[in-house]
């Protein structure tokens, strides 16, 4: 269908390692074989990948055993990349020699296999089995590195390093092995979300897995392998629905993870009881089918550590599910029908990662979320009056990271229960959104210096007074909206790092110190004597929502916006 669109002229470049493709397949135009790189081109990438950069008088042995290495690659820029970067690593002469005199080197069935086997059996072990486990998913996969750092921590893969977390220590892991070319940034989006698996590479973890990962594909396993009962990894990538090849299944045991590869949004997928009585289960993704329900039976499912639900069409989780106390990640986005989450789900102690639609978390209140100590997100946290709802929840949750959102701060009851919610030891967090109620009996200050003295880059919908001698070294970004009774604003030297400032709806707000540092701000609904006091040297000023304005005495040039609509002026400002 691509091709359709091609205009007169157009041309189709196919590339293939197989030439009977091309001679079989196509057949409109003679085949254009690609010459191995020159020499002295293959040589200068070996010793970039090899060597550290920098490094101009590198020990003439290493370069002669380089080159006695290089050589066995055949002028294949793969095989130069994988080991250059294996060799790297290595700073002996002695394990130089190893990789020279290995016996693999004596396969001759592909010539570039071996090089890459070479470079596997060189990876400390655990990069070895989350490199193996790979091979469940099909050629041209696009990974996403936290998705599948989670999946290897589920299968415990990921050994505790010191006190880093394991997300930190799967992501080394997984650089690691991009730097030594096992996996490459995928040309078909951002690089820094999508990742593939060079066919070659593919190739050699479906060789060194076995029959430990399975794969079906076409309804069929690769490679046409009896199922071995022993497998413990199974995935199944669906192009269209046979669900009784599934059946089989039941009888693997020791099967640990079990996912769902969809190509496309699939026919409904019935998980019964026997399913569950895979005791072993790690790790289960049942994403984009249109399964309905889970049974109640998965709280067998004691070893469980990961659970993607995303696409499904499951409206309500079964009670059980709040007795898989070693889960780790729960994921339930896009699941439109999906009403809420059972009363006990804060029960889930080892709970690292839930993934839910914002307008979810939104909509529902989970008393006792503190006791989820291990858990990194939470867009939003409603305080409230009664017990399990009040700020101290987030006294013991160190390892948020991201954005928050903390609402309802006027049901704070004291400037005790302010201190309690421990945001100053919360390293992780980037982001933080406080907002109070537009009432008169407002409660402020309750959030003081120590409270928010952080790592935070960016403070937003500050509805209500800043707390005095607040200093937030690292907050490049704040948004004041909707803050009647703000009067005064923060010493310049508390706020050294600030470099964007939006300020609407603040009138009794009549002047700012001299913040340097600020290059992007912007004013809506505020007093004239602000505006005067605003002699700054900024890159950009934007203001709005005045009826009259007299012409200021400046030499900084303003940008003055006159929106068309309202809407207009809210979209521009909650963005």
């Amino acid at each position: 269908m691509p091709f359709g669109a091609g205009k007169e002229g157009s041309k189709i470049i196919v590339t293939t390692r197989n030439k009977r493709v091309v001679a079989k397949k196509m057949g409109t135009s003679p085949c254009h074989r690609l010459e191995r790189l020159a020499n002295k081109d293959c040589w200068k990438l070996f010793t970039r990948c090899a060597f550290a950069i920098g490094t101009s008088n590198r020990h003439l042995k290493f370069e002669e055993i380089g080159w006695q290495i290089f050589q066995k690659c055949n002028g294949l820029p793969l095989a130069i990349k994988t080991l250059g970067g294996i060799l790297s690593s290595k700073s002996t002469i002695s394990e130089w020699e190893s990789i020279l005199t290995s016996e693999i080197w004596k396969d001759d069935t592909n010539e570039i296999l071996p090089a890459l086997r070479l470079s596997y059996l060189h990876l400390p072990m655990d990069q070895k089995q989350c490199f193996a486990y790979c091979a469940l998913f099909p050629k041209d996969h696009g990974f996403e590195k936290d998705v599948l750092v989670r999946q290897w921590m589920a299968s415990c893969f990921i050994r505790p390093k010191g006190n880093s977390l394991l997300e930190d220590i799967g992501g080394e892991i997984f650089d690691d092995l991009l730097l030594k070319s096992f996996f490459q940034y995928s040309l078909q989006c951002d690089e820094t979300s999508m990742y593939v698996m060079h066919d070659l590479f593919h190739e050699l973890a479906e060789t060194i897995s076995g029959d430990e990962c399975l794969r079906m594909e076409h309804d069929k396993l690769r490679n046409n392998t009896e199922m071995a009962e022993m497998a413990r990894h199974f995935s199944w990538i669906r192009d269209r629905g046979d669900l009784k090849s599934l059946e089989a299944l039941h009888k693997f045991k020791s099967l640990r993870t079990f996912l769902v590869v969809n190509r496309s949004y699939g026919e409904e997928l019935f998980i019964t009881d026997a399913f569950m009585e895979l005791r072993c289960m790690r790790v289960l993704d049942l994403s984009r089918t249109a399964i309905g329900k889970l049974p109640d039976s998965i709280g067998h499912l004691k070893h469980l550590r990961y659970l993607d639900l995303t696409s499904t069409s499951i409206d309500r989780l079964p009670e059980s599910v709040t007795s898989l106390y070693n889960l780790q990640t729960l994921v339930l986005v896009y699941c439109h029908k999906h009403k809420g989450l059972p009363e006990g789900i804060t029960d889930l102690i080892n709970l690292r990662y839930l993934a839910l639609d914002l307008c979810l978390w939104y909509s529902i209140s989970l008393p006792g979320i503190g006791k989820l100590t291990s858990l990194q997100t939470l867009p939003k946290f409603m305080v409230l009056k009664e017990s399990g709802y009040r700020i101290g929840e987030l006294k013991n949750m160190g390892n948020l990271k991201g954005r928050i959102h903390i609402a309802g701060l006027e049901n704070g009851q004291n400037i005790e229960d302010a201190k309690e919610a421990n945001l100053i030891d919360k390293k992780y967090l980037t982001e933080l959104i406080l907002e109070w109620a537009r009432e008169d009996n407002l409660l402020v200050g309750k959030l003081d210096r120590a409270s928010l003295q952080s790592n935070m880059h960016y403070l937003r919908n500050c509805s209500h007074l800043l707390p005095p001698d607040a200093e937030l070294p690292s907050l490049l970004e704040l948004i004041l909206m909707g803050c009647p009774e703000l009067k005064a604003f923060p010493s310049a030297n508390l706020l050294p790092a600030l470099t964007k400032l939006h300020i609407s709806g603040c009138e009794k707000l009549s002047a700012l110190p001299k913040l340097t540092s600020v290059c992007d701000l912007k004013l809506g609904r505020c007093g004239e004597k602000l505006l005067r006091s605003c002699m700054l040297q900024l890159r950009s000023l934007s203001i709005f929502g005045y009826q009259r304005l007299s012409k200021p005495k400046i030499t900084t040039p303003w940008v003055v916006e006159k929106p068309d609509s309202p809407s207009e002026v809210r979209d521009s400002w909650m963005c």
